[in-house]
């Protein structure tokens, strides 16, 4: 595994993560292939002299968020055919294709057929080519010790391209002024990693070793010490992310899309910190809205 372990001070308060999202519906929109939604149905006419039958709905465009089909036109006056609902669009994870063919994860969390995954999160990343990024985050109920912990994010990736890399990272859980020590792991989407793209459907496990990070320095206080505010401190975990970046040769445009299927965490006491699982809900991960993300970038939870 390819490894660069960035290190530096971040603030990053929580009121500014902007971290709210839906159960199942993705916080943005835009680009990056979400399916139209289904037109509705147009109503039947009303008894009377023979009317004509309503117009069927539009279908929802494929793509970047298609609008849904409109609902058809009730009959005039008698028995006037009912209008036909709209057809669907397609769910797309690449919008240049849009056809739901082999390599693109369909998308059931906004309308477009089966979901890609159940019991999971889906992370949605619309990019136009090459040095584009977007972080997701999640703010843990109670900082955690993980001293000896390494943190293993079950994940499927499409596409599978050496220039498409995941950042695992944490932040600690900061000092008075709000100044939180960010670290991170570098993962190219490659074979040495475990991605192959001869088996796009395979979920493969990416880890984030927090465990072989060194403990912070500890610097004097007043006649103590305590540990240095500017190392990271691993036995005060609050915030975890995972970022989806597109690396400097990467071919644009396509729609990067992580399905996180489960977190573990070794050597924790599980009740204090559980796995996540995402049966229910995305368990509080969502878009960090205070980084800039991609414009169109989305988070879907698919329940069990």
């Amino acid at each position: 595994m390819q490894r660069l372990v960035a290190l530096g001070a971040l603030s990053l308060a929580a009121s500014a993560l902007g971290v709210a999202c839906g159960d199942d519906d993705g916080t943005g929109g835009g680009g990056g292939g979400r399916a139209g939604t289904g037109g509705t149905a147009g109503a039947s006419g009303s008894a009377g002299a023979s009317g004509s039958a309503g117009a069927s709905g539009t279908a929802g465009a494929s793509g970047s968020g298609g609008t849904g089909g409109t609902a058809g036109t009730g009959g005039t006056a008698g028995a006037g055919g009912s209008g036909t609902g709209g057809t669907g669009g397609s769910s797309n994870g690449d919008p240049d294709a849009g056809d739901g063919g082999p390599g693109e994860l369909t998308d059931g969390g906004d309308g477009g057929g089966a979901p890609p995954c159940t019991g999971c999160i889906e992370l949605r990343m619309p990019v136009t080519g090459a040095n584009e990024n977007t972080l997701f985050t999640a703010i843990l109920p109670a900082a955690a010790d993980l001293s000896d912990t390494v943190i293993t994010f079950r994940v499927k990736l499409s596409p599978i391209d050496d220039q498409v890399a995941l950042l695992p990272g944490a932040n600690d859980d900061g000092n008075d002024d709000e100044t939180f020590t960010f670290v991170n792991e570098f993962i190219q989407a490659n074979e040495a990693n475990g991605f192959d793209s001869a088996t796009p459907d395979a979920f493969v496990d990416v880890e984030f070793d927090v465990g072989a990070l060194d403990p912070p320095d500890e610097i004097a206080v007043d006649g103590g010490t305590i540990p240095d505010p500017a190392d990271f401190d691993k036995s005060d975990v609050l915030i975890l992310h995972m970022e989806l970046s597109a690396l400097g040769a990467f071919v644009g445009p396509a729609t990067i899309t992580l399905l996180i299927d489960s977190i573990t965490f070794s050597n924790v006491d599980p009740v204090l910190r559980p796995p996540f699982e995402f049966t229910n809900s995305a368990e509080g991960w969502a878009v960090n809205t205070g980084s800039d993300p991609n414009p169109g970038s989305e988070l879907i939870h698919h329940p069990e």
